[in-house]
């Protein structure tokens, strides 16, 4: 699984552990609000609305017990009167008031059976109402025991089913209101419930998915950092597992083809090495032999120098005895003349071999050709040789006495 995969996985649990609370919070301020409102906007309205009512019969009926009292004033009846005009417009708008939200169920049953109640008490009060009327301009007691009668009979004909059926309907808003206290009491218990759980849960599945995540990049580049130590050590033959996908995968990919490649490389050059060591130790061995053979050559040089040397020496005692025999040799004077030529050309190739010998000792590095030099000059040192060889005899002839 590659990298990026694993941290979006990541950040998207804990992504839907804060969605999880939100829309569990949101769920539950919805409900909360809702039982709220149906309290707020039906069963309190309602509520006020039958308690409004009752209070308007009541007072209808207190005024209309006023009327029975003897003796009261003519402002005192119409203030009565007015009393049941107001108590009217007060059930009129409590009656609206209750039927804003549709009614359902045992509602709705109870408040059709409290209107037709409602209608008969209020046709008895208006009958009453005219009875009243009549008395007070044509008072007389037996309208006065009509009245009475009226108001006794209705009261309990009429005015208490009506109480009682303000009583039950203000008990069922009142039920309604408990209910939706206890929906909206449930509704928070949820919603502590599911908060608590995802406050817990959440935390400890987002540590363990972080440790998860963890390891799996650290282990990785733990067993990387190990491979690169081994391979810095010497340790050109390790490898990495290639089980891993993605992105380590890859790199341990990577790092195999590198240890393969360095490992190639070294014993490319190790080889190498070992080519060059033994060309080395051949041109040492070469180098060897042509210094020996540079020391040969020299210590040959050096015995024809002195060879040559003591010819020299040989010539100059030779000439210098010819030189003193020359006055006794008139007869030989031609002789002596070509014997003079033959050792000045003797000297001269003498001369010629000194140097060449002496050139050949500082060059001894040159080898084989000082070589081929000195074997030149060996054979004028030998033809002039012989010349003095025979110079030598004709000087010994002429020295000889006659």
């Amino acid at each position: 699984m590659k990298l990026i995969v694993k941290l979006l996985g990541a950040f998207i649990f804990v992504s839907a552990i804060i969605a999880v609370i939100g829309l569990a919070g949101l769920l539950g301020a919805g409900a909360l609000t809702r039982q709220v409102l149906d309290i707020g906007t039906k069963q309190m309205p309602r509520s006020i609305a039958l308690l409004t009512i009752r209070e308007a019969i009541i007072s209808i009926g207190n005024a209309e017990n006023a009327l029975l009292v003897k003796g009261y004033t003519a402002e005192e009846k119409n203030a009565a009167y007015a009393t049941f005009d107001n108590a009217k417009k007060r059930m009129d708008e409590a009656t609206k008031m209750y039927t804003v939200y549709a009614l359902k169920g045992d509602e709705s049953t109870l408040w059709k059976q409290f209107l037709l109640a409602m209608t008969a008490w209020w046709t008895d009060h208006e009958q009453f109402v005219r009875v009243a009327k009549y008395y007070d301009r044509s008072p007389s007691d037996g309208i006065y025991a009509q009245m009475l009668n009226q108001v006794k009979s209705y009261d309990q004909v009429s005015v208490d089913p009506v109480l009682k059926l303000l009583a039950r309907s203000n008990d069922l808003q009142v039920k309604g209101a408990a209910n939706a206290v206890v929906q909206a009491r449930e509704a928070s218990v949820r919603i502590r419930l599911i908060s608590l759980v995802c406050l817990v849960a959440g935390p400890v599945l987002a540590l363990i998915l972080g440790i998860l995540i963890a390891l799996s990049i650290t282990r990785p580049l733990a067993r990387g950092v190990a491979f690169a130590q081994r391979v810095a050590s010497g340790d050109l033959t390790t490898r990495l597992s290639d089980s891993q996908r993605g992105e380590f995968g890859t790199l341990s990919g990577a790092f195999n083809a590198m240890s393969s490649q360095l490992s190639s490389i070294v014993a490319t050059i190790q080889s190498s090495a070992d080519q060059v060591a033994f060309s080395s130790k051949e041109i040492s061995q070469t180098a060897l032999s042509l210094s020996d053979g540079a020391r040969g050559q020299a210590a040959t040089l050096e015995e024809t120098s002195a060879s040559v040397e003591e010819l020299s020496a040989s010539v100059d005692l030779v000439s210098g005895h010819a030189n003193s025999q020359a006055s006794a040799a008139d007869r030989g004077t031609n002789t002596m003349q070509e014997v003079e030529k033959s050792i000045l050309a003797a000297s001269s190739s003498l001369a010629a071999i000194s140097t060449l010998a002496f050139g050949s000792v500082e060059r001894s590095q040159e080898g084989s050709r000082a070589v081929g030099r000195v074997v030149e000059a060996m054979s004028l040192i030998s033809e002039s040789s012989s010349r003095i060889g025979g110079i030598v005899s004709v000087i010994s002839d002429i020295g000889r006495p006659d």
